[in-house]
């Protein structure tokens, strides 16, 4: 027992009928040694603010938050490709930045444009049109060294993944996509690191409306919590099953790009004997050919309004965030066993969490 805890433990005894007699006796010895102490100032923290209905809109500016006044001249950002990941150790050793080592100084970088408002508590990034591409996942990265008005610095960067979605897409072609089953996966790190892996079932009309079903799949025995291989997945069939359910668009840019976006849904999954619920949940995300499959891949980023824990009465509420996504499909004869259909049987082999809507799927997405 250190000598903190120790204090702790006689003070409690000293509540009893010799508190009034020792603690004047016994306070002044206890203090030993606390002259001197300094109360620790954290450096700033930092986020990326989630805008309105969860996008990041092509032309609209990117803005920081700092949980404190910070010395504008120590704000150095970069944009890195969504291979970097955001970890302090790239996924990458080969990945550049598209962006590299920007600050306020007009002068240091042509393709963003970094400004700190007057208190200095917010920041807005502007990306230039190349790239500020709608449908290209991203990492936006704080340099350590953020230092706030009285020279308190971070020691390390903050990484966040973000996308920009274009104002409007094309209705006037037909959408082409690879309808089927897909192994979703994405990471939540806040308040507790929790692996989101989805067999799911997409389905996209001509018109571009959208449709999937989802239902919680897990490693078979030693493989990595976070494989994406179909032959080492299966479908919880267990009270920690869940299902999600959503609807949305694929949209088609003038240059053909497909970018898919969804309405916002709720994620709710079992974690450690709590409830983890992810609230206003939106998918947007590039689809493009993969060569190495010969299938479509979606690759791009998972957003939320607001992150709920709860811990039987206990709630724990943490801001929104996003978190880069990326799903493959999955040819037939390797797909897990009890996953659902949006046009069939919509919780699989799930017995947990499964409530599909009432107006899910739309009446033509059957027909």
């Amino acid at each position: 027992m250190n000598f903190f805890s120790e204090k702790q433990r006689i003070f409690k005894h000293l509540h009893g009928c010799l508190a009034p007699i020792l603690a004047p006796i016994l306070a002044p010895i206890l203090a030993v040694g606390l002259i001197g102490c300094e109360t620790y100032n954290a450096p700033p923290d930092v986020t990326l603010v989630q805008p309105a209905g969860g996008a990041f809109v092509q032309g609209q500016a990117l803005t920081l938050r700092f949980s404190e006044a910070i010395d504008p001249s120590s704000l150095t950002i970069s944009v890195w490709p969504t291979e970097r990941g955001t970890r302090r150790i790239p996924l990458s050793q080969t990945v550049q930045a598209l962006a590299s080592s920007c600050t306020t100084s007009k002068t240091s970088c042509t393709a963003v444009g970094l400004s700190v408002n007057k208190n200095a508590e917010t920041a807005e990034i502007m990306l230039d049109e190349e790239i500020g591409r709608p449908g290209i996942p991203m990492v936006l990265e704080v340099s350590d060294g953020l230092t706030d008005t009285q020279g308190n610095s971070t020691g390390v960067s903050r990484f966040f993944d973000f996308q920009l979605r274009p104002g409007e897409g094309t209705s006037d072609v037909d959408v082409e996509f690879d309808n089927g089953i897909y192994i979703l996966s994405a990471t939540v790190t806040k308040p507790m690191p929790a692996i989101i892996t989805l067999v799911t079932d997409i389905k996209v009309l001509p018109s571009g409306e959208l449709a999937l079903v989802g239902v919680k799949g897990q490693p078979i025995g030693d493989a990595e919590k976070a494989t994406r291989d179909p032959a080492e997945i299966e479908v919880t069939a267990t009270e920690a099953g869940f299902a999600i359910f959503a609807k949305g668009r694929v949209l088609v840019q003038e240059d053909g790009k497909r970018l898919l976006e969804t309405d916002a849904f709720d994620i709710v999954l079992p974690v450690l004997g709590m409830i983890l619920r992810l609230n206003g949940v939106r998918l947007f995300a590039d689809i493009s050919h993969s060569t190495e499959t010969g299938y479509d891949r979606i690759n791009g980023t998972l957003t939320y309004e607001n992150l709920t824990l709860i811990n039987g009465t206990r709630e724990t509420h943490v801001d929104g965030s996003s978190t880069a996504l990326i799903a493959d499909f999955v040819p037939v004869e390797l797909r897990p066993a009890g996953h659902a259909t949006v046009c069939g049987d919509l919780c699989g082999a799930v017995i947990g969490i499964c409530n599909p809507p009432e107006d899910f799927p739309s009446e033509t997405m059957c027909e």
